[in-house]
């Protein structure tokens, strides 16, 4: 569709979706980023849209979906972040390690390092916060791949780990 068939479409409704952007993540900032977002998920889907239907009510559910994935995205970040804390507590206090510590964080880096390369890119992504999509995308290999690759790198350091406390 051309811009002047979205423009028709979705100047009248803007301000209608800003104020439930604004409603929805409770700051000006988010909706707005929200509105761009959802604006350019409008415009690429846009043949889609049946014209003997609501515009707006169309472009209100793009919006709340759009902003019920980001919310479900920024759950499973905070998650992965805790389930990794061990990992991450080593990788952020680096400066302020005792020798005891430094010494586990170096374990831990050479451990990692010695993961097989197929394994080790993802899990790496994967705890510096990229998505299961987004490192997908970037190795070009499939969503499952990646599941099972960190999977295999986490277990295989988590044995490594234990049997070096043990």
């Amino acid at each position: 569709m051309s811009t002047v068939c979205f423009d028709h479409y979705f100047t009248p409704v803007k301000k209608d979706l800003y104020s439930f952007a604004v409603n929805l993540t409770k700051s000006p900032f988010e909706a707005d980023d929200l509105i761009q977002e959802t604006s350019l998920k409008v415009f690429r889907n846009l043949e889609k849209f049946d014209k003997s239907s609501n515009f707006k009510s169309w472009a209100m559910t793009i919006l709340k979906n759009t902003f019920l994935t980001n919310i479900k995205y920024t759950k499973v970040y905070r998650t992965r972040l805790e389930n990794y804390k061990y990992l991450h507590d080593d990788f952020v206090q680096q400066n302020e390690m005792d020798s005891e510590d430094q010494d586990r964080s170096s374990l831990l880096w050479d451990k990692i390092n010695q993961l097989p390369k197929k394994s080790r890119e993802p899990f790496i992504m994967y705890v510096n916060g990229n998505s299961y999509i987004d490192i997908a995308e970037v190795l070009d290999i499939p969503i499952g791949t990646v599941k099972s690759r960190i999977n295999y790198a986490r277990t295989i350091l988590k044995k490594r780990i234990t049997s070096r406390r043990a």
